[in-house]
């Protein structure tokens, strides 16, 4: 859908493609309130860019020239929310100052309701791996970073920090009894790529330790 409007926002053209994307002729459209067409957090985004936009150019700065990029939900004739990527772009005067606004839409509902069956999924996971107190872990075979599960940071009773663990790191909080057996395994598993299980032991500084069983593979 291709749009113009004001520098108020109000709209001057309207694609017909918008009667396939929200179920609403173009003069429809054109009519509408912001509110009806936006629901209330993705207006609320729409006004704040346009603001920021304009004061940005009102102090000199020309980032506010530039393309804004926005996911914005939008309502549908039937009542029903689509997710949209909208574009919106400045249009300028012989003078370079704004005039008004062009933008397009593109309905990204399919991808958003993917992006939460994602999150959805990973929310059960976290939940299950808390319940059943096992976390899981990847890690880079060039780099040897570690990617921890929530589950893996409390089981090590640790905070994750910006910068994501390497093996060596975490080899550190292991036993040092039980480190020599733990590296051999790791090393066997990248050599052959079997899969491997083995129980050993952390050490806290204050000298506490508990057991854990780690199973991993390729």
């Amino acid at each position: 859908v291709i749009w113009t409007a004001d520098m108020e926002m109000n709209i001057s053209y309207m694609s017909p493609s918008v009667y396939r994307l929200r179920g609403f002729t173009p003069k429809e459209a054109s009519s509408q309130p912001l509110d009806e067409v936006y629901i209330p957090e993705s207006l609320k985004t729409l006004m704040e860019s346009r603001r920021t936009g304009l004061e940005q150019l009102k102090e000199g700065d020309m980032t506010g020239c530039l393309p804004q990029y926005l996911e914005l939900g939008m309502y549908h004739r039937d009542g029903h929310v689509i997710w949209t990527e909208t574009v919106i772009s400045l249009i300028f005067d012989t003078h370079r100052q704004p005039v008004g606004v062009v933008g397009s839409i593109r309905d990204i509902s399919a991808r958003k309701q993917v992006e939460k069956a994602h999150r959805e999924s990973e929310d059960r996971l976290r939940e299950a791996q808390k319940l059943a107190q096992i976390g899981s872990f990847e890690m880079h075979d060039r780099t040897r970073i570690i990617i921890c599960s929530d589950e893996v940071y409390r089981i090590l009773e640790s905070v994750p920090s910006a910068a994501p663990p390497t093996y060596d790191t975490l080899f550190m909080n292991i036993h040092p009894d039980d480190r020599e057996a733990v590296d051999e395994a790791f090393q066997k598993a990248e050599r052959n790529t079997e899969p491997f299980e083995i129980a050993f032991r952390i050490l806290f500084p204050e000298g506490r330790i508990k057991h854990l069983n780690m199973r991993a593979g390729h």
